[in-house]
């Protein structure tokens, strides 16, 4: 359960607010940007004569990609990757597979035609002077023709690739631009996990990368271009699971409230997250540099160490501690284990 505590001086309204504000903030800050939904709802996909002390889940992850004008003529593919993060949880099979495209509409017809023309000829003529006078004249030709047709199959291109990672905690799919689909847009990818029989509830992190090439006037070559990097943290539930269901809600509602509250406080986490003169001085002997830039992110205090947070505001501290304790919960997949039962 959420503190009641944690947010009394900060309107539930002003939070839902600024975080929506914050979304909006983050959805046009880059040439391409993402977008997963906080939580699935997970099916029992089990056969009858599955075998074992364990079962099979469905998830069906649904990723949204807006890409900017100047970027579209750019992009050469995307990478997804979808991590439980759990060992006891393995990916077992995941759509879509991988899919090639026929270049041509069909296949390439090759004709090869072989003649062969013969001809014998002959043209006699005889002569005896005052008795026999004669002409004699013969000829034969022959031509053959040999047609072979056959058939190519027509080039195909890689459009999408897919398979496991880290032995089985995780699947990749990489997409590809191609003359009947589109990088843009929804799409939907399913994984089967197999985990413990009284599984009902996880998290799964869902990585998105947008690779391309970028021309410039200043070289003749185009370089390589991470155009976006974006990381999801996403609540897993079995669907008939109520207790599952509201743990999952009740991690959205915490995870929403803290980037709210870290929006509102940014100034004073901002200051708070700076190098330290002995940072500085660290620094300067390790690299021969100084450091730049804040000691953590600033954005996204649920990568947070725990023993870091005690430099936030207090109204911070609080919403951090209910977004851990949430998260915890996700972590044990029944009531009966958090209760010790």
């Amino acid at each position: 359960m959420l503190a009641k505590s944690s947010f009394r001086s900060v309107p539930f309204g002003l939070l839902v607010t600024l975080a929506t504000l914050s979304s909006v903030t983050l959805a046009i800050a880059g040439p391409v940007n993402f977008d997963v939904g906080y939580r699935i709802a997970c099916r029992d996909v089990t056969p009858d004569d599955y075998v074992g002390d364990e079962k099979l889940i469905e998830a069906k992850f649904v990723v949204s990609s807006l890409v900017a004008y100047e970027a579209e003529n750019d992009l050469l593919q995307f990478v997804i990757r979808i991590e439980s993060g759990d060992p006891r949880m393995t990916a077992v099979d995941y759509s879509p597979r991988t899919t090639l495209e026929n270049t041509l509409t069909g296949g390439m017809q090759i004709e090869r035609k072989k003649e062969n023309d013969a001809s014998l000829g002959a043209n006699l003529t005889g002569k005896y002077d005052g008795i026999v006078s004669g002409n004699l004249s013969g000829g034969a030709s022959r031509k053959d023709s040999i047609t072979t047709k056959y058939e190519l199959r027509s080039p195909v291109e890689l459009i999408a690739a897919s398979g496991t990672i880290h032995r089985g905690a995780g699947v990749y799919f990489k997409l590809k631009p191609a003359r009947q689909t589109t990088l843009e847009g929804a799409k939907e990818y399913t994984c089967i996990f197999r985990v413990p029989r009284n599984w009902t509830r996880g998290l799964a992190s869902v990585y998105c990368d947008a690779l391309g090439e970028e021309s410039s006037t200043l070289s003749p070559l185009d370089s390589r271009r991470n155009f976006a990097r974006q990381t999801f943290r996403v609540a897993l539930y079995l669907d008939i699971d109520a207790d599952a269901r509201r743990a999952a809600e009740n991690y959205v509602a915490s995870e929403r409230m803290l980037r709210a509250a870290t929006l509102q406080y940014r100034d004073s986490i901002e200051k708070a997250t700076r190098h330290s003169p002995v940072d500085q001085l660290v620094s300067l002997v390790k690299h021969g540099r100084t450091s730049h830039g804040p000691k953590l992110d600033p954005s996204d205090l649920t990568r947070w160490p725990a023993d870091e947070l005690y430099r936030l505001p207090q109204e911070v501290q609080n919403a951090a501690a209910d977004f851990r304790a949430a998260e915890l919960r996700m972590r044990m997949w029944s009531d009966d284990f958090v209760s010790g039962n």
